[in-house]
This record gives C-alpha cells, sequence and structure tokens, in this order.
C-alpha cells in the first residue's frame, strides 16, 4: 500500500506518490492508468503522467475533467477493454 503520508511524501496535487509506485514497479507512466475521484487526486494524476481517470465523485466533484483519457461515475461500466484502448496508443 502507497500512501504520500506513511511515505513522507508531499500530498497531492503533488504526483510524487505516484511517481514513486511507477518508479518502484519499473513501469512506464504512459502505460499506467491512474483512477481518482476528487480534483485534487486528480490533478496528481494528470502530473504523474500516468493516463488519468476521473471516477466523478459528486461529493468531491463532478467534473468535467478534461485532460481525462475517460471520465466515469463508477467502476460498473469501466471494462478490461475500454482500459486496454486507453493504453494501446502508448505502445
Amino acid at each position: 500500500t502507497y500512501s504520500a503520508a506513511s511515505m513522507n511524501l508531499p500530498g497531492k496535487p503533488d504526483p510524487s506518490v505516484y511517481v514513486k509506485l511507477m518508479q518502484d514497479l519499473g513501469v512506464d507512466p504512459t502505460c499506467s492508468i491512474v483512477f481518482e475521484d476528487s480534483p485534487t487526486g486528480f490533478a496528481a494524476a494528470v502530473a504523474s503522467g500516468g493516463v488519468p481517470v476521473a471516477i466523478a465523485d459528486p461529493r468531491w466533484c463532478d467534473g468535467p475533467y478534461p485532460e481525462a483519457a475517460l471520465e466515469a461515475t463508477s467502476f460498473e461500466n469501466i471494462t478490461l477493454d475500454r482500459l486496454n484502448n486507453l493504453l494501446t496508443p502508448h505502445y
């Protein structure tokens, strides 16, 4: 489990926690899908260089997220095919 607090990293919107995770896993950011549900978290996802997916939570903000590769209100209709399509241009 990665969290900015447990790793003594700056909190979101700083992308450090995402960048550290991608580095530790040896994954190129452009091949990483980052899910976020708040504007602050989404800003961190975009800044990380990952492929940002907004799961717009009306408790925080319901969008729009113009930089989102995909925007949804839940995970219900997010399929593996949809996610793979987000990564295809990067290979």
